[in-house]
């Protein structure tokens, strides 16, 4: 009987603690974490993932010709209120 243990064991190899291992990678934007063993729960950091760039664009380039309108603020005797008004320099 203990021979029969004894060739289990060396066939099929002694029992050891599992050790599992989790890393974070940054997946669509987002740390994701990667384990081998699926009953761990890794917690990753935001800092995993690098920052994306602005979505501001820069304003197009304003042309010279074009007056600039200026707004002036005008009492409206129709509403009673104060309004503004879109008024083009003189050149």
């Amino acid at each position: 009987m203990r021979l029969a243990a004894l060739l289990l064991i060396l066939v099929f190899g002694a029992p050891v603690a599992a050790q599992s291992t989790c890393t974070c990678t940054c997946f669509d934007g987002r740390p994701q974490g990667l384990c081998t063993d699926p009953t761990e729960v890794p917690i990753c950091t935001p800092d995993i993932c690098p920052r994306k760039p602005s979505v501001l664009t820069p304003l197009p380039p304003l042309d010279k010709k074009q007056p600039v309108s200026k707004s002036e603020l005008v009492w409206n005797e129709k509403t009673k209120q104060w309004d503004y008004r879109h008024v083009c320099p003189k050149n």
